[in-house]
């Protein structure tokens, strides 16, 4: 399954206490939980009816990696960066799209981002 990948352009490691503020500030991030045995210091469910994706923020705490179920981890990666307030980057796990993001308002506009990020 391929996954995205969220990081800070300038490879700062995540706030983990902000990382969990985020998933916490909307009901739709469950299942909580901390120091995975996988070596996730967080991870948690992004859910919408009829589909979700895994998200797990490294043992580093420089990654934010989230399963790609398409829709809810593109609906997931815009509610991260808006809650965190900085840009972020996103790659997939198999180097197919590298882009960086702040401004962007809906999840359409996102995945038009994605899509020109990938011919680029």
């Amino acid at each position: 399954m391929q996954k995205l990948l969220l990081f800070k352009p300038d490879l700062t490691p995540f706030d983990p206490m902000a990382v969990e503020r985020a998933f916490r500030s909307c009901a739709d991030f469950k299942d909580l939980r901390f120091d995975e045995p996988g070596g996730a210091l967080l991870e948690c469910q992004y859910t919408e009816p009829g589909a979700w994706s895994t998200i797990r923020l490294s043992g580093d705490a420089s990654t934010i990696s989230l399963s790609f179920a398409w829709g809810p981890a593109i609906r997931a990666a815009l509610l991260i960066q808006k809650f965190l307030g900085v840009p972020l980057r996103m790659v997939t796990s198999d180097n197919s799209l590298d882009l960086t993001y702040s401004d962007i308002s809906t999840a359409a506009e996102l995945e038009a981002a994605m899509d020109n990020a990938r011919r680029s």
